[in-house]
């Protein structure tokens, strides 16, 4: 019944989930309707849709009620993640501004689980995309909530491509790349690269965060110090037939040498 639920809703092709959210009687409802939401925002025109009738308040409200319960925080983080994929900057721009310090509690809370640590970092990652948010990011701590999560899932393939992904992204900022060799990121790439040697994207998404670090020319002492060029060699050997790789470990190593 459209005479049913929040008025501002009314037009939304969502209204029914938004209403749900809004006047749940149980988690099972909760869980419906973000349910729903993840399979229709796999739609690309959705993803604007969905912030632009209000869904972010919601998302707020949520996880200040559930913010204990996994399921719902896992819900509520894969849907987030799916709208800030979208190349229109705008959503990025009001998942930063009114979601980032949830996204940095869950984060802290959440540590041990990787698939929301994942999914927080591709948020994140898909956030400093935007120029100017790459040193907001690291001004309000998250390097050291990126440390954390690293070391905390080592192991984890897909965990470490995502924290090396944001890495990767804020290693653009002149500032960012000061502050990656400062928090002690150096030690832990060697760790990742040698855990993960087989595994191409966490190879070059270092190689090319090093590659980066490289154009400060007091990071490349610390670089060479540490053994890297050893170990992109190995990367691009591990990985000969991937081109990412071979382009990134060559570009790092090359701009090393040129001191």
């Amino acid at each position: 019944n459209d005479n049913i639920g929040d008025s501002r809703f009314k037009t939304s092709i969502f209204k029914n989930d938004f209403n749900l959210l809004l006047n749940y009687k149980n988690v099972e409802e909760i869980n419906s309707a973000l349910n729903s939401i993840h399979l229709q925002v796999e739609n690309k025109a959705n993803k604007l849709i969905i912030v632009k009738d209000g869904f972010i308040p919601l998302v707020q409200q949520i996880c200040e009620d559930f913010f204990k319960d996994q399921i719902v925080i896992e819900k509520i983080c894969s849907i987030i993640r799916r709208i800030v994929s979208h190349e229109d900057e705008s959503n990025k721009i009001i998942v930063r501004n009114q979601l980032l310090p949830i996204i940095k509690r869950i984060m802290l809370f959440y540590y041990s689980i990787p698939l929301i640590e994942t999914d927080c970092c591709a948020i994140v990652w898909s956030i400093v995309l935007i120029s100017r948010f790459k040193l907001e990011i690291s001004q309000e701590g998250f390097f050291k909530i990126i440390k954390f999560v690293m070391v905390n899932h080592l192991p984890n393939a897909n965990v470490q491509e995502h924290v090396c992904g944001l890495i990767r992204s804020l290693s653009f900022n002149d500032l960012n790349k000061k502050l990656i060799v400062k928090y002690g990121f150096l030690h832990l790439f060697k760790k990742v690269m040698i855990l993960h040697y087989l595994v191409p994207n966490i190879q070059k998404h270092i190689c090319a965060t090093l590659w980066n670090l490289n154009n400060l020319i007091t990071n490349k002492t610390n670089i060479v110090e540490n053994e890297f060029l050893i170990l992109k060699t190995h990367a691009i050997h591990f990985n000969f037939n991937n081109s990412d790789v071979i382009e990134n470990a060559t570009g790092a190593i090359r701009k090393v040498i040129s001191i």
